[in-house]
Parts: C-alpha cells; structure tokens; sequence
C-alpha cells in the first residue's frame, strides 16, 4: 500500500499472517495522525481493456489490460494493484506488480498483468484495479 495519501483518496492495505486463528471477522480503524499526506502532484492515468481469467492451477488468476499516461508529464515506476471479489463483494485477494516498463511517456499506453492468488480456492466474480507511480518534471 501507499507510504503517503492524499486527502480523501483511498488506497488497500494487505495484512500478512501466519498460522492465524480462525476469526469470524476483523476490523481495524486507521486515524489520519497515524498516516503522512502529501500536496504532490499524483501521476493521471486511465485503465483499459481490463480482463480477469482463471489461470491454470487452482487458485490462480490473471488480470491483464492497459494502463495510458493521460497525464501531462513522464511517470517513473509505474504499478498497478488488482483485488478481486467473490459473488458477495467480499475481498479475496491483492496483489500487484510493477508495469515492465519503468517510465511511461505522456500519452503511452503500457501492457500490464497481475497473478492473483485466492488462497482459499474461492473464484472471483468481480475485480478493482489502482494505479501508483511518481511524475517525473
């Protein structure tokens, strides 16, 4: 997830646990004195031809589309996050991955694809897709 957010903006957050009991639920409450923000300019992009397809072993997933720099200036290590839900909206993965290309021009559209693991087997029905990168001046 991100070190820094800008007011208002929303962003995922992925809890790593091992040999973790069996909840029935989880919830936790971020206050903004606990997080950094920032006034910097954040890059503009826009996701097309965005697909999920199962992948070849139980479990794995693969979203595949395109990312354009809409924006007015380069963007250096560009990434996109993908999480996928089952047929209730509930969460069931994240992951994310570094676009093969480490800076997208204005006005460039770049490949990208993300594996997605559901550790409990569970098919996505649906997916979200965010963006992250730094505007080079």
């Amino acid at each position: 997830s991100k070190k820094q957010l800008m007011k208002g903006e929303i962003t995922p957050v992925k809890i790593l646990v091992s040999k973790a009991p069996a909840y029935a639920s989880f919830s936790s409450n971020l206050r903004s004195d606990n997080l950094s923000s920032t006034d910097s300019e954040l890059p503009v992009m826009q996701f097309s031809e965005t697909k999920l397809t199962a992948g070849k072993y139980k479990g794995s997933n693969t979203i595949t589309g395109k990312l354009k720099n809409i924006g007015q200036y380069k963007v250096s290590y560009p990434s996109v996050t993908g999480i996928t839900f089952n047929g209730k909206k509930k969460m069931i993965s994240i992951d994310n991955a570094y676009l093969n290309k480490k800076i997208i021009d204005f006005n460039e559209t770049v490949e990208f694809n993300i594996m997605v693991y559901v550790a409990n087997y569970e098919n996505p029905k649906s997916f979200e897709l965010s963006y992250e990168g730094t505007i080079v001046k």
